[in-house]
C-alpha cells in the first residue's frame, strides 16, 4: 500500500508525547546516571587513596594549574556524551533493550578519557588502573543498578507512550504483558491497514506480529504513520532491512527505526559534511582548477552543469557536475530514443545510458573517477546534499522507487553512498532502491566514514566499483 499524501500528513498527528514530557525524562534520566558516573568515580578514586594509605602504591606529587577535578569532570562528560551517541536516552520502542548499547557507550567512554587524561599530562591523577576501575564499576552499576532504579522511578507509566498491535490474528499474550511491564500502553488493532482515527489515543509505535516467514509486512505504509516499527517474526528471523534485533521479555523482535530523525545524529552529520566539504573543497582545488581547463579545452560550452533533482522531503536542488555531454544532449538524446528502442528500453529502466553518445571527449574519464561529481561539495557546503547518503534522483523516478521513496526522502542525497560503491552501473535499477532504504534504515557515522574510504578507492582504482 503506497504511503498517501494524508498518510504524511497525519503523521504529525500521532506524537503522543508533549516536548516537555519528553524533555523532563530525558533530563530527570540523564541526572540519573550522572549520579551513577560520579559515584563509579568517586569510588575508583577513593579506593585509589585508600591503596596509597596502604603503601601499595606511591603518587607523586605534581604542581599541576589545575586540581583532580578537571580530568576528572571530563571523563564524566565524555562518559555522559558517550551515552548519549549510543542513543540511551531514545524514547519509544528503542528504550526497551539498552545493555549492548550501554556496554558500548562506556566501552567508548573509557577509550576516549584515556586519550584526554594523557593530553591533559594528569595520569598520575587519574591513572589507566584508575579509569579501568572505574569503567568496571560503571558496568555494574550501569547494568545492575540503573534497571531497578529506572523500574522505580517508573517514568513511563506516569504517561504512558502508546504502542499499536497490530495483527491478522490475536497477539501473543506475552508480548502484551511485556510492554506494559516496560512501561507502554498498548492499543490492538483487528485489521492489518487500518488507518488511526482522531478519536483513538494516537501511537508512537507499531508492533506488527507477522503470521509467517512468507508474509512481508508493508514498512512503507507504517513508516508513514509511526516513529518506529517492530516487527515479531513467526520463525527464523526477518528479512526486512534495517530491522534491529531486540529482546521483549526473552522473545526477539525487530525495530526498525531512522537513526538521522535524531537531533543528535543530525547534528553530528551536518558538522561531518561542513567540515568535510570545506575541507575537500581547499585541498583539492588544484585538481578542480585542471578539471575545469580539460572541460573548456575539450568541448565549447559552460564548465558546470546543474541539473535538477530531489533533495531532503522532495525540494527541488540544482545538482553540480562538471560537463560530460555536448551542448545539444537533450536534443541528441530525443533523436536516439526515437531511432534506437533498444536504447529507449534501458533508459526508460535506468535513467541513463552506459555507452551515451552524446559523451564529450573526456566525459568517459570524468565518469569512470567520479571527478564530475567534485563540484557538488558546494552543493554539501550549503546544505543541500551529504558527503554522504542516497543517490539524488529526478521527479520522473519517484514512481520507479514506489513505498521505497517516503523512506529515502527523509534524508538528504549524498555525493556518494551505499549503491555507489557496491557495484553502481554493473547492478539493476532495483537494487539501488534496496541500498537506499537499507542506508537511511542502518546509517551510523561509522558507515559514512567507511563509504567515504570506499569512495577515495574507487577513484583511485575505478575498478573497485
Amino acid at each position: 500500500m503506497a504511503v498517501s499524501s494524508a498518510v504524511s500528513e497525519a503523521r504529525g498527528k500521532l506524537r503522543t508525547r508533549s516536548p516537555l514530557a519528553l524533555m523532563l525524562e530525558i533530563g530527570v534520566t540523564w541526572m540519573l546516571d550522572g549520579a551513577l558516573l560520579a559515584l563509579s568515580l568517586s569510588l575508583a578514586y577513593g579506593v585509589r587513596n585508600l591503596l596509597v594509605l596502604l603503601h601499595w602504591s606511591r603518587v607523586p606529587s605534581l604542581h599541576l594549574p589545575y586540581g583532580p577535578w578537571l580530568p576528572f569532570m571530563s571523563c564524566w562528560l565524555l562518559w555522559l556524551a558517550a551515552l548519549a551517541y549510543e542513543g540511551i536516552y531514545s524514547h519509544g520502542l528503542a528504550s526497551l533493550d539498552v545493555t549492548d548499547r550501554i556496554v558500548k557507550a562506556l566501552t567508548g567512554g573509557l577509550l576516549l578519557s584515556a586519550v584526554l587524561v594523557y593530553l591533559l599530562h594528569g595520569e598520575d591523577l587519574a591513572p589507566r588502573s584508575l579509569l579501568l576501575f572505574a569503567y568496571g564499576m560503571n558496568l555494574a552499576l550501569f547494568t545492575l543498578l540503573r534497571p531497578i532504579l529506572m523500574q522505580t522511578l517508573a517514568w513511563r507509566t506516569r504517561q504512558a507512550p502508546t504502542v499499536a498491535v497490530v495483527a491478522e490474528f490475536a497477539p501473543p499474550a506475552d508480548v502484551l504483558f511485556q510492554l506494559r511491564r516496560a512501561g507502554f500502553a498498548v492499543r490492538s488493532n483487528d485489521r492489518r491497514h487500518q488507518e488511526p482515527s482522531e478519536d483513538q489515543e494516537p501511537a508512537v509505535a507499531v508492533v506488527i506480529c507477522q503470521k509467517s516467514r512468507r508474509e512481508q509486512p508493508d514498512l512503507s505504509y507504517w513508516e508513514g504513520h509511526y516513529d518506529e516499527i517492530a516487527i515479531i517474526a513467526a520463525s527464523g528471523g526477518t528479512s526486512c532491512l534495517g530491522a534491529r534485533p531486540m529482546h521483549l521479555g526473552g522473545r526477539q523482535i525487530f525495530v526498525i527505526s531512522h537513526p538521522l530523525r535524531l537531533p543528535l545524529n543530525r547534528f553530528v552529520k551536518r558538522t561531518m559534511d561542513l567540515l568535510g566539504s570545506l575541507t575537500l573543497l581547499v585541498l583539492l582545488t588544484p585538481v578542480l582548477v585542471l578539471v575545469a581547463a580539460a572541460v573548456k579545452l575539450t568541448s565549447p560550452g559552460p564548465i558546470l552543469f546543474s541539473h535538477g533533482r530531489l533533495g531532503r522531503n522532495g525540494k527541488p536542488i540544482g545538482v553540480l557536475k562538471f560537463r560530460t555531454m555536448v551542448l545539444d544532449a537533450e536534443e541528441r538524446l530525443q533523436a536516439l530514443l526515437e531511432s534506437e528502442p533498444h536504447l529507449r528500453a534501458e533508459f526508460e529502466r535506468d535513467f541513463k545510458l552506459k555507452s551515451d553518445p552524446r559523451v564529450t571527449p573526456i566525459g568517459p574519464f570524468l565518469r569512470r573517477s567520479s571527478l564530475d561529481e567534485l563540484p557538488q561539495l558546494w552543493n554539501v557546503l550549503r546544505g543541500q546534499m551529504s558527503l554522504v547518503g542516497p543517490r539524488p534522483i529526478v521527479a520522473a523516478e519517484i514512481p520507479l522507487y514506489g513505498d521505497a521513496y517516503p523512506v529515502v526522502r527523509t534524508v538528504k542525497p549524498g555525493i556518494t553512498g551505499l549503491w555507489q560503491t557496491s557495484g553502481r552501473n554493473n547492478l539493476s535499477y532495483d537494487s539501488r532502491l534496496t541500498f537506499d532504504v537499507a542506508y537511511v534504515r542502518k546509517w551510523t557515522i561509522w558507515l559514512d566514514i567507511v563509504l567515504l574510504i570506499r569512495t577515495l578507492q574507487a577513484m583511485i582504482i575505478p575498478d573497485t566499483y
